[in-house]
């Protein structure tokens, strides 16, 4: 009981003695326990489940009912249309307007160029020109405008006047400040716009006939007679 009294107790802890050092070293210095790793599951059950999910996915993508079909966007075409373009494989890139012996592209959904009847048209009654924008011509208030007070003519090349109010193309000759005609880089008087098609005739052309007036005139009465 003596030795007993100056020892401190607790409840849950056996008093450290030698030969409870003892056990404890010769449990400290014993072979590491071996513990076997659980086997890990193999590829093939995870191959098979991804590749069941592939099927399932793609079996929904393919039996959706409801989706519709694209057709072409060209007139009278019920083909279907590309991938990442709303016409169909033969109308998708350049076309060309398929009246003979024109070599203009085609408008829009129209299979002819505009000068063919081919694009928007104008929707003004008895009207059949081509849109400058998406309702009308140029005659009926279609397209840009000029931007000069009183002036309604149509505004010209990528400015915002129109021919008479310096819009467009310039004549390149020095001190001239008239437009070019056609596609030439001079206007009427230093030689540029279409030449009469007649032989040995200079004189520009009027018209749809690629003739001078001269010229046209002398046309017309052979048609006549």
């Amino acid at each position: 009981q003596g030795q007993g009294q100056g020892q401190v107790q607790f409840p849950f802890c056996a008093p450290t003695t030698r030969s409870n050092l003892k056990v404890k070293s010769s449990v400290l210095h014993q072979a590491p326990i071996s513990i076997s790793p659980q086997p890990k599951p193999t590829a093939s059950v995870s191959s098979s489940a991804s590749a069941s999910a592939s099927v399932t996915s793609t079996s929904t993508r393919t039996s959706s009912p409801n989706k519709k079909r694209k057709t072409c966007r060209m007139d009278d075409c019920n083909e279907s249309a590309a991938r990442r373009t709303p016409y169909c494989s033969k109308h998708c890139g350049p076309r060309k307007c398929e009246q003979d012996g024109c070599t203009k592209c085609a408008q829009g959904r129209t299979r002819f160029c505009i000068a063919h009847g081919g694009g928007r048209r104008c929707q003004y009654e008895g009207c059949s020109k081509g849109a400058r924008d998406r309702h009308f011509c140029a005659f009926h208030g279609g397209g840009r405008r000029c931007n000069v007070k009183t002036c309604s003519k149509l505004a010209v090349g990528k400015g915002f006047t129109c021919t008479a109010h310096g819009g467009g193309r310039r004549c390149q000759q020095e001190t001239c400040s008239k437009s070019a005609q056609s596609s030439s880089n001079f206007c009427v008087r230093h030689g540029g716009g279409r030449k009469c098609k007649h032989d040995n005739c200079s004189r520009v052309a009027r018209g749809k006939l690629g003739l001078c007036m001269a010229h046209a005139s002398q046309h017309e009465k052979t048609l006549e007679d």
